[in-house]
């Protein structure tokens, strides 16, 4: 009779064993890296903003920036659904964070010159036209950053410099100059 109470004993133990085990394995197997939960975040977080669904998309960015809170894209595409809000107060908070977190992204940046030059204070577009520079430095072929320096330029009363080449590429030209109504001529990209 011990012996039947020995093996089922056993087989308990093995069972209990045996389930332990693939318990461990199915955690271990289901557990993602930090990094993949911010792209699962950030990628449901900008499908919410496509579907212009805020409260979501702004959750979703919150648990990005947890999984990831030294990465600035979080804050950067919290900051892009704050404008979409029309928030402006939380987006330069926002892109001031990611740009913080990451003085090279460029996204972070130029949304940060963009609104100081729509400010209109010379101090903020001075501040906008140094970013700006500096983001061309690093990405010459930025349309967007080569026009928004224009403006800021055109702003600060510097007509003859709006819409010059771009400092990282002498061969891009803004078309700026045309629309600001700056002298100039109007190419765009030089072959």
């Amino acid at each position: 009779m011990l012996e039947n109470g020995q093996t089922v004993l056993r087989k308990n133990t093995i069972c209990s064993c045996a389930f332990g085990a693939v318990i461990i394995f199915i955690s271990t197997a289901c557990r993602i890296s930090p990094q993949q939960k911010e792209a699962k975040y950030l990628q449901r977080g900008q499908i919410q903003l496509a579907k212009k669904d805020f409260v979501r998309a702004m959750l979703e960015f919150k648990n990005a920036a947890e999984a990831m809170p030294r990465d600035a894209e979080p804050h950067y595409q919290a900051g892009l659904a704050y404008l979409a809000m029309g928030n402006g107060k939380s987006a330069v908070a926002a892109f001031l964070r990611a740009a913080t977190l990451n003085p090279k992204h460029a996204g972070a940046q130029l949304k940060i010159a963009e609104l100081m030059t729509a400010s209109g204070k010379k101090d903020l577009l001075e501040d906008a036209a140094r970013r700006l520079q500096d983001l061309l430095v690093a990405t010459p072929d930025n349309v967007a950053a080569i026009d928004t320096l224009a403006l800021a330029e055109f702003e600060l009363g510097k007509s003859e410099d709006a819409g010059q080449t771009s400092p990282g590429n002498p061969e891009q030209v803004s078309v700026a100059p045309a629309v600001l109504g700056c002298p100039g001529t109007v190419e765009i990209g030089r072959a």
